[in-house]
């Protein structure tokens, strides 16, 4: 992301600063959320951070797919607030959710810990 697609974000108040932490050591990233808390490893400059649930009821017994699973997700959860604001790339199936996006693009959208 660049300056110009920064002070965009800004203006548009996209950033999520007040309500997810990302923390960084080495190569692995924790993102925290009022969602949950989420692991991953930096791999040629993305993270990839992904969520499981088992128990149908979470999920309001739907299986996650490419087209559903904001919905199932909710408004508020970390994945989708984080693909409503940078480019992300999306794996939903079955009862599983993984986003990947950019390291430096998530660093310009939540607040560094």
């Amino acid at each position: 992301m660049n300056n110009f697609d920064l002070r965009k974000y800004l203006a548009e108040g996209r950033l999520l600063k007040e309500e997810m932490k990302l923390y960084i050591v080495g190569d692995d990233v924790e993102l925290q959320a009022p969602s949950g808390e989420y692991s991953a490893f930096i791999e040629d400059g993305k993270v990839s951070f992904s969520v499981v649930y088992e128990d149908e009821d979470d999920r309001d017994g739907e299986e996650f797919d490419e087209d559903n699973w904001k919905d199932i997700l909710g408004p508020k959860h970390a994945f989708v607030e984080t693909a409503n604001k940078i480019p992300t790339e999306v794996e939903a199936m079955d009862d599983y959710v993984m986003i990947t996006v950019y390291l430096e693009d998530l660093k310009n959208i939540v607040q560094l810990a």
